[in-house]
Parts: C-alpha cells; sequence; structure tokens
C-alpha cells in the first residue's frame, strides 16, 4: 500500500534548469487513492473499529458471507469483484444484487474519522488549491478529513471521485458538487446524492453525468500534473475501461 510517484516532464523536456525550476512548482501534484490508501489511513478500522475493506476480503469483513452462500451457483470467494460480477450478468438475481448494493452503501455511509489525526487527514493538509485527490473509493474518509482540514486552511486541493462516494452531492442544474448534505452554492437546492459504481466488468463512465464529469476533470489534471502519485489503488480486473482511460492519459504526456 505505499504511495509511489512519477515525475513528469512534460514534452518537449528540453529545458533548462532555472526555467524548469520556475515552471513546475506552479503545476499540480495529483494524487490517485484506491482502497488500499483507506486501509493503510485506519488498519485498526474506523472510530467504531470497522473495518476498512479491499476488494478481496470485502464480502466476510461486511458480513455478507451467508446472504452470498444461500444464492444457487454463486461464486466461492471472499472476493466481492467477483461476486457481483456475476451477480449482475444474471437477471433472475436482480433483488439479490440490490440488496449488495445497499448493503455496501449502508456499510459506508457509517465509517467515520477516529478523533485521532491519519494519514488522509495529512495528505489533505500537505496539498493546495493547485492540486488534486482523485479517489476510487466509496467511504466518505476523504471528505470527512477535508471537512476538518477546512477548520485550518482554505487552501486545500480538488476532490475528484471516480466512482462515486456516499458523503457527495450533486446538483445537475448547475453540475457542481459538495457534502451530501449540504444545498448548491449556485442555486441554493439540495444536492442529489451520487451513484456507486460497483465492480462490474464492463463499466461505463458516460452513462452518469456526474462521474463522466470527474473522469473529466482528472484527465484535465493528467495532462497538467508535474507529480503523480498512486495510493493503495491495485488497478483491478474489473477496472478494464478505467486502466484503458488513465493509460491514454498518461501516453499523451
Amino acid at each position: 500500500n505505499r504511495p509511489f510517484s512519477i515525475l513528469y516532464l512534460q514534452k518537449p523536456v528540453i529545458m533548462d534548469i532555472e526555467k524548469m525550476i520556475e515552471i513546475y512548482p506552479q503545476r499540480p501534484h495529483l494524487v490517485i487513492l484506491g482502497a488500499g490508501a483507506s486501509k493503510d489511513a485506519m488498519p485498526n478500522g474506523d472510530a467504531d473499529g470497522k473495518p476498512l475493506p479491499v476488494m478481496s476480503e470485502f464480502i466476510s469483513k461486511l458480513g455478507l458471507t451467508d446472504y452470498i452462500r444461500r444464492i444457487p451457483g454463486v461464486p466461492n470467494t471472499d472476493n466481492i469483484e467477483d461476486v457481483y460480477s456475476w451477480l449482475a450478468d444474471k437477471e433472475q438475481f436482480a433483488e439479490e444484487r440490490f440488496v449488495v448494493e445497499n448493503e455496501i452503501r449502508e456499510y459506508f455511509s457509517n465509517i467515520t474519522l477516529p478523533d485521532t489525526l491519519t494519514k488522509y487527514d495529512l495528505l489533505v493538509l500537505s496539498l493546495r488549491k493547485k492540486d488534486c485527490i482523485a479517489t476510487f473509493n466509496w467511504d466518505g474518509l476523504l471528505v470527512q478529513a477535508y471537512r476538518r482540514m477546512q477548520k485550518i486552511t482554505t487552501d486545500l486541493p480538488q476532490l475528484v471521485f471516480l466512482h462515486g462516494n456516499v458523503e457527495v452531492g450533486y446538483c445537475p442544474e448547475c453540475k457542481t458538487y459538495g457534502y451530501w448534505f449540504a444545498k448548491c452554492h449556485k442555486c441554493r437546492k439540495p444536492l442529489q446524492g451520487v451513484p456507486l459504481l460497483y465492480p462490474v466488468k464492463n463499466k461505463n463512465y458516460q452513462n452518469d453525468e456526474f462521474i463522466s464529469e470527474q473522469w473529466e476533470i482528472l484527465d484535465d489534471f493528467i495532462s497538467r500534473a508535474a507529480l503523480i502519485t498512486i495510493y493503495g489503488y491495485s488497478a483491478p480486473k474489473t477496472d478494464v475501461e478505467a486502466i484503458d482511460i488513465l493509460k491514454k492519459a498518461f501516453a499523451r504526456l
């Protein structure tokens, strides 16, 4: 789960050292988070001791083992990617898939940061307005850390939610997003909850307006970033389209 970083010298690379010192501090630092980041930030669980599962241990950690095993023919695995993808391919199990989706949203909606300082707090505080944190995670830990750090400074990075998030709301009229309980800062209407992208092999990032816009923001930051850090993201097999999008974006650099 250790983060690794890539320094991008944007093409063309021919540049004197003085010019590079002048330009690169002005470019953003992009941090991309996966499930391993949340687990690493709180290895002993959240404020109530609830574990932060990665995909390979997801079913047992959420207490879904007995329910899943009662479904005829379901894969015998603790990996939610394999199980959910299997359910999504079979219309006769639409009700079971709906139950799993609700359990996932309910579980992550009740995950909270401990009162002590975490790596997420430090990550948010270490970046600036020109920077960006893009997360694949459904949990609201990054959002909670952001709210805490707003008490210290307003010079904080932009947050991007590539697979949706339980603590984020969206205004489809004004194309703005923020805390799920808040109102749009433009029209003052309550924000609507955003979808969660569940682990199916064929995700379509264009199907939902909010998700599509999040990926457009990520693409823009990749094109301008001086430094990209990937933390806790293992590029799982159900993220084929996401990996393809990232590869194409990196290839342009």
